[in-house]
């Protein structure tokens, strides 16, 4: 997974920084300087550099606002490998930032990557949201704006009139919410009967294969019995019929209507065929 590319990270830098004596950059002096209370002109003179490099260290300074170094310094501190509670930091920061712990050690280990973190110069999920929420705002205030030029109104009724719909929205948002957990209750409910009846299809003893056998023989002796039952009864009722005057072709007949009648298409064809296993035409 390419972190950098997910994050919109750039790249690190061409050409290494330069250092004094003491190992501070040129941006950590000017923003020292600046700490102070030293105005550009003057860090100018002292450091002997171009102006246009200092006014845009002091355009960064203004912008990431003062004592951003010292700030970086006590973040830093937090997370260093011995602290205590660098586990703890480490997620309520990514947790903060909207991403993953993974993500937030890949941007510490960029040049720069807390500073432009703490400066909110890097896209994040966080920022994103927010900058959804103005959009949205921004498109509700222009169209308050054409109501207004177009139909006229005084600021007191248009603020009535939005208080109104976003009580109304809330009361609709509230009402789905209380459905999306009552569903949620419900889904849960059947998950955990459904759990609970997995467990006891799994704790239940399976049948021994000769237990299987021997139910299989039983319930075939029961049918056969049965089958043998229902042919007697067949011949029976055939006999009765025959003495009370009808043919054997008649009674066959007869029994035919008795066997099929008031029964569904599917039984009564498999009454139709029992009948003409045991007495072809």
């Amino acid at each position: 997974m390419n972190l950098r590319k997910i994050l919109g990270l750039k790249k690190g830098r061409r050409y290494p920084i330069q250092r004094d004596w003491s190992g501070k950059s040129l941006r950590q002096r000017c923003f020292e300087a600046f700490d102070e209370g030293k105005r550009p002109i003057q860090v100018v003179r002292e450091l002997r550099v171009k102006e246009s490099t200092i006014f845009t260290y002091f355009k960064q300074w203004k912008r990431f606002g003062p004592h951003i170094r010292k700030q970086i310094v006590f973040i830093k501190g937090l997370l260093a490998e011995g602290s205590p509670d660098r586990d703890r930091m480490m997620a309520f920061f990514a947790g903060t930032c909207g991403i993953t712990i993974e993500e937030f050690q890949a941007i510490l280990s960029l040049p720069h990557g807390l500073r432009r973190l703490l400066t909110r110069t890097l896209p994040l999920p966080v920022h994103k949201d927010i900058a959804n929420k103005r959009v949205v705002a921004l498109d509700a205030a222009m169209a308050i704006f054409d109501h207004i030029a177009i139909h006229g109104g005084s600021y007191e009724d248009v603020l009535y009139t939005v208080n109104h719909l976003m009580k109304q929205s809330q009361k609709h948002r509230q009402k789905i919410d209380s459905d999306i957990e009552s569903l949620n209750r419900q889904l849960e409910v059947i998950a955990k009967l459904e759990e609970a009846a997995a467990e006891e299809r799994r704790r239940r003893p399976k049948p021994h294969p000769i237990a299987i056998r021997k139910a299989q023989v039983e319930i075939n002796q029961i049918f056969t019995a049965k089958l043998a039952e229902a042919e007697l009864s067949y011949w029976l009722r055939k006999m009765e019929l025959v003495k009370e005057g009808l043919t054997p072709e008649q009674a066959r007949q007869r029994l035919t209507e008795l066997l099929t009648d008031g029964y569904d298409i599917d039984r009564a064809q498999k009454m139709k065929a029992f009948q003409d296993k045991i007495d072809p035409v």
